[in-house]
Order: structure tokens, then sequence, then C-alpha cells
């Protein structure tokens, strides 16, 4: 049985270089997050990536070069996402934690398209976004496309 993410960026080849799981769950702790990502590799990720990001509406958590590792290792970078989904937030009337998984996964998607197409990182705390420059996110996906699942 093979798990699929539930939004991919994929890179002008065609290959993932971003794997996004959304869950609508809130309140989630890094320990949390952790179980679930070796969970998810455990039932088999289809397909390795260069990132891996478990998104909930108050907290990302980002792994590097761990996509397929099976061992509960702690997220390599975590935020909270609250300030950057707030325009999508508003649009749709809703607060985080006040939607299901697919609602979730269409801020998201909204996001990230914002993201590869270079616009949003003004949203982002500094230090969200020096991590996303110093560890090549931003570069890994400009000029991508999505893929939902």
């Amino acid at each position: 049985m093979h798990f699929r993410a539930d939004i991919a960026v994929l890179n002008q080849q065609g290959g993932p270089t971003v794997l996004f799981e959304a869950k609508s769950k809130v309140g989630t702790t890094p320990d949390w997050a952790a179980a679930m990502r070796r969970n998810l590799a455990a039932h088999g990720l289809a397909t390795p990536a260069l990132y891996f990001v478990l998104a909930t509406p108050d907290r990302f958590y980002f792994w590097l070069n761990k996509t397929m590792s099976v061992d509960p290792v702690p997220p390599d970078f975590s935020f909270d996402p609250t300030t950057a989904l707030e325009p999508y937030y508003s649009r749709a009337r809703i607060r985080p934690g006040e939607m299901g998984e697919d609602s979730f996964e269409l801020v998201l998607a909204s996001w990230l398209g914002e993201l590869i197409q270079g616009s949003g990182a003004e949203r982002l705390p500094t230090e969200v976004l020096e991590w996303m420059q110093r560890s090549g996110f931003l570069d890994a996906i400009q000029g991508g496309r999505l893929q939902q699942n």
C-alpha cells in the first residue's frame, strides 16, 4: 500500500520537490508531527522528495532529506502559518481550526501557488523567510507546479 501526499510541488522536469500532507488538526506538537510523518513513511510514500511538510492550520512542520525515513525524527523547522494564510481565511470567512481537511488543502494550495509564482513571501515572519531561503526551499519550488491528489 502506498501513501500519496495531499499536495506535491513538482519541479520543471515533473519530479516532486516537496510533498505536503494537510491535516485540519490544531494544537499539535513536534512529537505528534514526528510520529505522524513516521507513520506516513511506514505506509510507503509513493515517491521521495527533497522536502516533506506536514501542514496544520496553526503549525507547519518541515523535514529536509527525510521523506522516506521511517525513523521518528523531529522536524528540521516549524512555524505558525496564521499570518501567511490570513488572507485566505478572511476571503473564505473561516478561522484556523474551523474547516475540514479538503478546505484546508485549498487554502494551502492557494498559498503555495503564490510562493511558486514568487509572491506571498512578504507575509512570512523574518526567521521563516530566512530559513526558507537558507534551506533552499524557495528556490526548490520556484517555477514549479502544484499537483493535488
